[in-house]
């Protein structure tokens, strides 16, 4: 997976030209693994404002992993009946560093949702970083940390990787 991964990122690379972005809106999509055993992906619409601070609104879904009382394994059914959760939320990302061609911002959020128990409430901090494409596509490294009100489990730590394509 990871040789997978790495070579898609060396021919976007190569084969695309970048450059930085300003006022722009994005459609994307983003997933990835948060601990303590988590599978997370996010749809999110960005909005670029001036000085490359941008909003967000974003439909976040994970599913937590448990092994199985039967099998002593992570199977099929623990993974997805384990625990699961769809939540709905916003976050302002003001800029860290910017570059050329890519720009680092904080994120700071929240959201609101529900697992398979019971409702939530999320606060978000994290970092995420950007790099921008001459076609306006845009690869995304996101940090997250999120601490869970009336939920399961109280903190989602973890990594993020994405894509995202202008509107």
């Amino acid at each position: 997976m990871k040789k997978h991964l790495f070579i898609l990122t060396l021919l976007l690379a190569v084969t695309m030209t970048a450059k930085a972005g300003d006022g722009e809106r994005h459609i994307g999509i983003q997933g990835g693994v948060l601990y303590p055993g988590m599978l997370n992906a996010v749809l999110s619409v960005d909005f670029e404002t001036r000085y490359h601070n941008a909003f967000e609104v974003y439909v976040d879904a994970f599913t937590e992993w448990d092994e199985c009382r039967d099998c002593s394994k992570v199977c099929k059914q623990s993974f997805w009946q384990s625990n699961y959760g769809l939540a709905i939320g916003a976050a302002y990302k003001p800029t860290a560093i910017r570059s050329r061609n890519s720009v680092g911002r904080f994120r700071l959020g929240g959201d609101l949702g529900t697992t398979s128990r019971e409702f939530s409430l999320g606060i978000e901090v994290g970092y995420e970083h950007v790099w921008h494409f001459k076609n306006n596509v845009q690869i995304v490294l996101q940090q997250k940390n999120e601490l869970t009100f009336w939920g399961r489990p109280t903190w989602r730590l973890g990594g993020l990787v994405g894509i995202r394509f202008p509107l």
